[in-house]
């Protein structure tokens, strides 16, 4: 005969096989259209036509990702001074690295340590010459001189290579801030790669905020077929938008390595509702406390993202 504490397992088991307590899969949203940023103020640094005396033109500090497709994201800064805030721009670039020698070199680094933190050191450039939303500049179609340096330039770094060229193959992403405006409520990232490398970048607001890239695996579950597929492979390209509702935009509840997200997507070349399963990898530059504050003077103290 069963004893009776077998029977009071086997029934809180099947009550929380159908109860509502029992966890439910997070909330997310995936799609083209960029989250409800308040757009900028006007701004005459940005939006008229300058030359090289009004300081504009700037060192722009680079993180470099990727081994068989490159990407150079900005490392941007908080700056409320409005006479000149040149680095208050999140900017995202698919790149070539100019030269065999300094690809062969790269990649052989990249290779054998994929998640290390690289870096990019181009000389100074005006960061709005990359969009089409600033007038009067001339297109940028690579990048001066740069340096690649395994981990951080500013933070004890090594050079690998020096005086390569990259070369500007798409403007992935590119929005300024609006630091007068009202920070994200919820997490948000954008999503990117092609060939099998994804990254997911998330989306800079308003201070106390937070830079992060990890890698990410973007898999599409249904529907079965290659159609949808290959329909979310090129809008990854491209960059595709992923809101998590239920956490907070907050250090401490940004993705993390292991999780795993399954969410629905539309797109206009597929008529049925595309799942998509999203799984976080490792976190590769994650940085808190230079987005800590407004810098109106020095730069704020850096400091990793708590683990």
């Amino acid at each position: 005969m069963p004893l009776p504490h077998l029977r009071t397992v086997a029934t809180v088991v099947a009550f929380l096989a159908v109860s509502p307590l029992a966890a439910q899969p997070e909330a997310c949203r995936l799609g083209l259209a960029a989250p409800d940023f308040e757009a900028p103020a006007a701004d005459d640094l940005h939006a008229l036509p300058h030359g090289p005396a009004t300081g504009h033109s700037a060192f722009h500090g680079q993180g470099l990702y990727g081994l068989d497709h490159l990407y150079l994201v900005h490392l941007p800064v908080f700056m409320g001074a409005p006479a000149a805030h040149p680095h208050n721009f999140q900017v995202i670039l698919e790149v070539d690295l100019d030269g065999e020698e300094a690809q062969a070199r790269y990649r052989a680094e990249r290779g054998a340590d994929p998640m290390s933190l690289y870096t990019a050191t181009p000389l100074d450039f005006d960061q709005t010459a990359l969009a089409t939303d600033y007038p009067g500049r001339p297109a940028l179609d690579a990048l001066p001189a740069s340096e690649i340096v395994k981990g951080h330039f500013e933070q004890g770094g090594v050079s690998i290579v020096s005086d390569v060229r990259f070369d500007i193959r798409r403007v992935v992403y590119f929005r300024e801030f609006f630091l007068g405006g009202s920070k994200l409520g919820e997490q948000s990232y954008l999503l990117f790669g092609r060939g099998g490398e994804a990254f997911g970048a998330h989306l800079l607001s308003a201070p106390p905020d937070f830079d992060q890239i990890l890698a990410v695996e973007v898999e599409v579950t249904e529907p079965a077929g290659g159609d949808a597929a290959a329909a979310v492979a090129e809008a990854l390209a491209g960059g595709i938008y992923l809101q998590l509702p239920e956490r907070p935009n907050q250090e401490a509840t940004r993705l993390r390595d292991g999780s795993e997200l399954s969410c629905s997507m539309s797109l206009p070349s597929i008529p049925e509702s595309i799942v998509v399963t999203v799984r976080a990898g490792a976190e590769i530059y994650c940085e808190a406390g230079e987005f800590s504050q407004l810098v109106t003077g020095r730069f704020n103290d850096p400091r990793r993202c708590s683990a």
